[in-house]
């Protein structure tokens, strides 16, 4: 080593330096012995100059299994010794770092066949991948199994500290080869990337992308996945899926949008099977353990093929989309009557119940909401008293719910009452004496809830109260059963809540936030909030979100973009991806913009068209379009410029595709796969459909004018139109469904006209009906007829003044229908 670089070397800090971050995740590894450094230019830096492999470990604050790795190996003397010796190690939290995340997660899918977290990489000092994994238990493990013959077998899983060991000898003695197998893994996942790039012949691809026979495909495919039995798609374990229950709506309103498709037995039946998908899986989840009956929310995912037994964190982009979802499913249940009136009740309360939690559990004092919360937490009682154990704040024994429910004081409840109260509660929920989650089956893989009761309705809740009675030879009183069942959940909520509380990741993401501020945007005028509360409790709560971003989380800056060759500064709001005591370093992703500009337009929507919203909303998609648009078609995920502590007054516009620069990674991407998030690149396309849809331009004689959005969006499905396989993809074929309906101009262009107090209950019965292929337009005030009347012109043939009485005005192309005065007459036109 020279002198300057052993100068260099001393200068190193020689211990963890993570206690600087404002992650939540890396902070809790800022006390392992190990010497983490965060992602960013520094740890390549002393990687190259020792030449030294990198470790590279990505996990998230509230992940099961990062927490039992952390406990396990990163706390381990021998493993932090062996590793500060010979490997320079990193953390990444996933959710502050979604690139570094799904380009290393590319290369261990292809490597294991499987992701998840933690995730476990080994690097060059340049950052190319040449080995990884996810979980590795501390030492080497004896693991028994049966055969497919029967026989008991047994196979040695390798330990972490063996893997460093084999890892470094491979690096000492075999150089050669990781150099060449890693640049050949650079260069196969880049190669991958840039085939789904590729522009194809536009007008065959579209025409591809949007007729039905392909969305007929699609829903065909998720048919043959469906779980006639429980709902979900697929076999164990169970996701939510909200963005293909979207989907699948879509195409149920598409079956049935007219009188004739409604009255074709074919066409209906495809559309009732479309709606039972959706609606047998809600409630089919909202019935099972994977929602808590408690306390309201949705855990991350069922862990068997019913529903039961959850893994217990608490995600706040499940609540979100499940919110929406539920208030989708509300909508049209509700509109059918007495006969779907259990569900629409049922689904109703969900979506009361999952925002009351998230207002209460994943609120920010300031507006924002916070990331998630933990599966683990210490054991209150038991065995394992003081230990931190998965859904240990959820679950129960039966002799503890006996207790409270016998000890709490509950006025003009009677001895007699109170036993059938017990009883009533555990029949409904499934509670035993033995525990309802069968050790070591596909419930209870490891044996952890032996004996516990994981809440559980296995059938609708007046069927269960039926059986309870009929079992007791009496007459079942559902009044009286649901305040008995009530009276239960209150005191066993209120009891859970003197246990010590999972941890919570009190992170703020903008994207997560734009998903959350939408689900409250939808809810509102649609499911009134709890007795007691405001009317407008959830679009007030959506709009302190949407202040927050606005004020906390974006910044007016100056870029210096090249168009034909030329440099010209441009100015953009810039996006930050995390706050947490203030605003992280890292600037926001394509998601993060995206959803916040979903969220925009939403918001301007629900509040009955204040103009600020859709200002803002187009300012940031232009803004996106400048920092992530792919002249070629579609948005990269992450912005063309490097991260800083502040953004500077004028920053040059980069492809950053080094991981030694503060943000870049080797691979760039083109995110379209709908996981437990949206795409960015679909919710782009509808962003840019819908935005075309209100601003469209018209000329007096009905001339339509392309825009800027709609020639985007017909570029971005055209080029990415390859990357589409099938199932994968559903909010990709949402913004093509769009498309269809839009080229046949049967978009519904929704005019509410006259004072903006005397059209709200006009406003509600339209929000009343699942239409996903309209655009609101509200001409209640002046400077809203002035800025439609700039921005679309033969819209304001519509309207008369501020003087014309309230009404809802319907158009499709260039048609309109009679105005509508009352509700009645809302409700009749849109049941058409």
């Amino acid at each position: 080593m020279s002198a300057a670089a052993a100068t260099a070397a001393a200068e190193l800090p020689s211990a963890n330096v993570l206690s600087s971050e404002k992650s939540p995740y890396l902070l809790q590894h800022a006390h392992n012995p190990i010497h983490w450094y965060p992602w960013g230019s520094e740890a390549f830096a002393r990687a190259q100059r020792e030449d030294k492999p990198v470790f590279l470990s990505v996990g998230y604050s509230t992940c099961h299994w990062c927490h039992v790795m952390a406990e396990e190996s990163f706390e381990d003397a021998e493993i932090a010794k062996f590793l500060n010796e010979n490997f320079i190690s990193i953390k990444v939290d996933r959710e502050e770092r979604p690139d570094v995340d799904n380009t290393y997660m590319q290369y261990i899918m292809g490597f294991t066949g499987r992701g998840g977290w933690p995730m476990n990489v080994f690097c060059t000092p340049h950052g190319k991948p040449f080995f990884g994994g996810l979980y590795w238990p501390p030492a080497d493990k004896t693991v028994e199994s049966t055969g497919p013959d029967g026989e008991l077998r047994s196979t040695v899983r390798m330990g972490f500290l063996t893997i460093l060991t084999k890892i470094l000898d491979v690096w000492n003695n075999n150089r050669d080869k990781i150099e060449d197998d890693s640049t050949a893994i650079v260069d196969a996942l880049q190669q991958a990337e840039m085939r789904g790039n590729s522009k194809t012949a536009f007008a065959e691809t579209l025409e591809d992308i949007v007729n039905m026979y392909k969305i007929h495909v699609l829903s065909s495919e998720i048919e043959e996945a469906f779980d006639t039995q429980w709902g979900g798609f697929g076999p164990a374990p169970k996701f939510p899926r909200p963005v293909l229950l979207q989907y699948l709506l879509r195409v149920y309103f598409r079956l049935s949008s007219t009188p004739a498709m409604r009255e074709d037995p074919a066409t209906a039946e495809k559309a009732a099977k479309m709606l039972h998908m959706v609606t047998h899986t809600l409630t089919k989840m909202a019935q099972g353990g994977m929602y808590d009956h408690l306390g309201g929310g949705f855990h991350r995912y069922s862990v068997d093929q019913i529903w039961h037994v959850p893994h217990f964190e608490k995600m706040q982009y499940d609540q979100s989309q499940l919110v929406a979802i539920y208030t989708d499913a509300y909508k049209i249940l509700n509109k059918e009557g007495a006969s779907r009136s259990t569900e629409a009740k049922l689904y109703k309360g969900i979506v009361q119940e999952t925002i009351a939690y998230v207002l209460r559990e994943l609120r920010d004092t300031k507006g924002g909401f916070y990331c998630a919360q933990d599966a683990d937490s210490v054991a209150a009682s038991g065995e394992h008293k003081g230990e931190k154990k998965e859904g240990a704040f959820y679950v129960w024994t039966r002799p503890q719910v006996v207790e409270v429910l016998e000890g709490a004081s509950v006025d003009g409840l009677s001895a007699d009452d109170r036993r059938e109260m017990i009883d009533l509660f555990c029949h409904v929920f499934g509670i035993t004496d033995e525990g309802n989650v069968k050790p070591f089956s596909q419930s209870d893989p490891i044996g952890e809830f032996k004996g516990q009761n994981v809440l559980f309705q296995n059938g609708s809740f007046p069927s269960l109260v039926e059986s309870f009675y009929e079992q007791r030879e009496r007459e079942a009183d559902m009044d009286r059963a649901k305040s008995l069942i009530s009276t239960a959940k209150s005191l066993l909520f209120a009891h859970r809540r003197g246990r010590p509380a999972p941890g919570c990741d009190d992170k703020v993401l903008t994207g997560w936030n734009g998903l959350m501020i939408s689900a409250l945007a939808g809810a509102h005028g649609v499911v009134e909030p709890p007795s007691g509360q405001p009317a407008d409790l959830y679009l007030t709560r959506a709009i302190e979100a949407a202040d927050f971003i606005r004020t906390h989380m974006m910044e007016r800056t100056t870029v210096m973009t090249t168009v034909g060759g030329k440099e010209r500064p441009a100015e953009v709001l810039l996006l930050y991806r995390a706050y947490r005591e203030g605003r992280g370093r890292v600037l926001g992703f394509c998601d993060d913009y995206a959803f916040y500009v979903q969220a925009l337009l939403d918001l301007y929507e629900a509040s009955g068209g204040d103009l600020q919203w859709l200002r803002l909303a187009k300012e940031v998609l232009e803004s996106q379009v400048l920092l992530f648009w792919d002249e070629e078609g579609g948005f990269w995920s992450e912005p063309q410029m490097a991260s800083s502590s502040h953004a500077p007054t004028t920053t040059t516009l980069t492809n950053i595709t080094d991981p030694s620069s503060p943000l870049g990674v080797f691979l760039r991407t083109k995110y379209v796969y709908d996981g437990a998030e949206p795409s960015p690149n679909g919710v782009s396309a509808m962003n840019l459909l819908r935005m075309d849809a209100l601003l469209q331009r018209q000329d007096k004689q009905g001339v339509e004018h392309d825009s800027p959005y709609l020639r985007k969006a017909r570029l971005l499905l055209g080029t990415l139109f390859e990357k589409m396989p099938g199932e994968g993809m559903p909010q990709m074929y949402v913004a093509a469904d769009w498309l269809t309906w839009r080229d046949e101009l049967a978009i519904k262009q929704i005019l509410f006209l006259g004072d903006q107090s005397s059209v709200e209950a006009l406003h509600r019965a339209f929000k009343s009906r699942f239409l996903p292929t309209s655009v609101v337009h509200f001409m209640t005030s002046g400077e809203q007829r002035e800025f439609f009347r700039d921005a679309t012109p033969h819209l304001t043939d519509e309207e008369g003044g501020g003087d014309v009485k309230p009404q809802m005005v319907v158009c499709e192309g260039r048609t309109c229908q009679r105005p509508c005065m009352t509700v009645d007459d809302v409700h009749a036109l849109l049941d058409r």
